[in-house]
């Protein structure tokens, strides 16, 4: 498992295996991996959206997993995430809420 979990992992976050081939050195320039510039104004808010709120939902399983979590240390992390949660709602309807 760990080892699948490993490849999956160097393959999907930015590395320099996944980065690299976007990188356009003549032109001193890269692109966004998949997206093409046309497409930049309305996909990368939407990216960016999905990508902050997937990590907040894996923020909040924490919960679940660890539910015997307690003290300042604990009830400061769940302020903080709640906090993310409000600023990430309030940039998705500043952007027509469409996402979440």
């Amino acid at each position: 498992m760990k080892v699948l979990y490993n490849k999956s992992s160097e393959l999907s976050h930015a590395n320099r295996r996944t980065f690299s081939p976007h990188l356009h050195l003549k032109k001193g320039s890269f692109s966004f991996q998949d997206v093409r510039d046309e497409d930049i104004p309305r996909l990368i808010v939407n990216y960016l959206i999905w990508i902050c709120a997937a990590h907040l939902i894996i923020l909040e399983v924490a919960d679940f997993v660890f539910p015997e979590g307690s003290g300042d240390r604990v009830a400061r992390f769940k302020r903080e995430r709640q906090d993310m949660g409000e600023k990430l709602t309030r940039f998705n309807n500043q952007n027509d809420g469409q996402y979440l």
